[in-house]
């Protein structure tokens, strides 16, 4: 455990201890989509919201599940009895699964450049686990390219056999919060204009430093190729976090 985030667990302690009524109507769900800052914007969640009122919580997340997220299955047993005490609700998980734990909850992600993200999926694979070390980008690409591509859409609820593009923008648009990776600080200013959460700072967690300006152009063109629903998708959120930008005078 790092000394910075002892904090947090001291929270969590202290929470124990006292009694307190918690607003259960207003439930928050953030979705979570790998490499877009997240852990980053978690940190904000943590520093403006009570441990208790958090699944997973730092304690929960680091401790009791090891740094990592429950399974969707796991995390749908027994989930009301999990969640009695929760106003927030963390994970990656997609859009429609979100909405079966808590139908009317707001919910909040960050999209990011479809093709930096991959980048930055590869090259966490092959800073992070060892078995990915010695493997050649193209390789990595070919394995696992297909999970990779178009998550963020997938996620967001677009199902490739129907082309669900109005489902799926209309799930934009109905996000009560959208953050652009690439506009981190923008972001949170806007977040801040909508609700002033008393922990916003631009702390940023798990950030690599590699970019596509040096990735080979045969890696960008493949990548490219096979991400070409992320792509649209990620033209129309930025329109979407402009117009939210401007309504609130970022």
């Amino acid at each position: 455990m790092q000394i910075k985030n002892a904090k947090y667990l001291t929270y969590h302690l202290k929470e124990k201890l006292i009694s307190k009524k918690y607003n259960l109507s207003n439930k928050r769900i953030f979705l979570h989509i790998p490499k877009t800052a997240g852990n980053s914007f978690i940190t904000c969640i943590y520093n403006s919201f009570l441990q208790k009122e958090i699944y997973p919580n730092y304690f929960e997340k680091t401790i009791l599940n090891k740094g990592n997220y429950l399974a969707n299955n796991n995390l749908f047993e027994n989930y009301e009895k999990r969640l009695i005490e929760k106003t927030w609700l963390l994970g990656h998980f997609d859009i429609n699964f979100a909405r079966s734990i808590w139908p009317n909850a707001k919910i909040y992600t960050f999209l990011r450049d479809p093709v930096e993200r991959i980048i930055s999926n590869i090259y966490h694979l092959k800073t992070k686990n060892e078995n990915f070390k010695e493997i050649d980008i193209h390789d990595i690409l070919t394995q696992f390219g297909p999970q990779m591509a178009f998550q963020q859409s997938r996620l967001l609820g677009f199902d490739i056999k129907k082309r669900n593009w109005n489902t799926v923008k209309k799930n934009i648009e109905n996000l009560h919060f959208l953050g652009i990776t690439e506009q981190y600080q923008r972001s949170l200013n806007l977040l801040n204009a909508m609700e002033s959460w008393k922990g916003i700072e631009s702390i940023q967690s798990n950030v690599g430093n590699y970019s596509k300006e040096e990735a080979d152009h045969s890696i960008l063109t493949r990548i490219r190729s096979m991400n070409i629903f992320d792509n649209q998708l990620y033209q129309f959120a930025k329109e979407s976090f402009e117009s939210r930008c401007s309504q609130y005078k970022v």
